[in-house]
């Protein structure tokens, strides 16, 4: 389980919660930033394992609200929330997931309303590498239906380096109307030192949207 909060008067641009691969045109809970917390409720069973293969079933849960927000009727206090269950198959390098999910988002938060999700992700994982691809069928309450998917890359060097490239189409039918780059890359500078830098840069209707974002980051943990 965990929990995250900001408070009413500051939120980081950059704060979004990490993308779920499955669903990555919205990653996470988008909420409108300022004092924004959620909670996320996760488990995993194993069902199945014997040389080189794997089965196991996932489940996870969400909730999202804002400080300072004031309650609707349709959805108290909270501004969106979701579950999902999905079966994972392992074999060798490979692994591939199944996803089923429901969720709700009220009024005045991105993709607002409810919806259903059926999804479909294939991984391969090397040494220091990690390749996957994903594509679902998202269907709203109103009866519109978008093919979410995405594609992205995580390597890690010897030194402790890192990188993290993404890219997500909103409808993979229409792969131009909106899309999504995120790139992610931290370097070891020695004695406890690293520094990283992150890009976010959403797309819609061939310009940029005005939720993108830059973010440089030195951090120290002392030895």
């Amino acid at each position: 389980m965990e929990a995250w909060q900001a408070t009413p008067g500051w939120a980081s641009p950059l704060a979004a919660r990490p993308a779920l691969v499955r669903d990555t045109a919205e990653p996470g809970l988008p909420l409108p930033g300022r004092g924004e917390g959620g909670a996320r409720l996760r488990s995993e069973l194993g069902l199945l394992e014997s040389e080189g293969l794997a089965l196991r079933m996932r489940a996870a849960a969400t909730a999202g609200w804002a400080l300072g927000e004031a309650p609707t009727a349709a959805g108290g206090g909270f501004l969106a929330g979701e579950g999902r269950a999905s079966l994972v198959l392992a074999a060798g390098a490979w692994t591939s997931e199944a996803t089923w999910g429901s969720g709700w988002r009220r009024a005045g938060v991105p993709a607002a309303g409810s919806r259903l999700t059926l999804g479909q992700s294939l991984a391969r994982e090397g040494k220091r590498w990690r390749a996957e691809g994903s594509w679902s069928r998202r269907e709203t309450a109103s009866g519109a239906a978008a093919w979410p998917a995405s594609l992205g890359m995580v390597r890690s060097a010897r030194s402790g380096g890192r990188w993290q490239a993404q890219l997500t189409a909103r409808d993979a039918r229409y792969p131009a109307r909106q899309w999504r780059f995120a790139l992610d890359q931290a370097w070891p500078l020695g004695r406890g030192l690293r520094i990283s830098h992150a890009l976010r840069l959403p797309v819609a209707a061939g310009d940029l949207r005005e939720d993108f974002g830059y973010r440089v980051k030195l951090e120290f943990a002392g030895r």
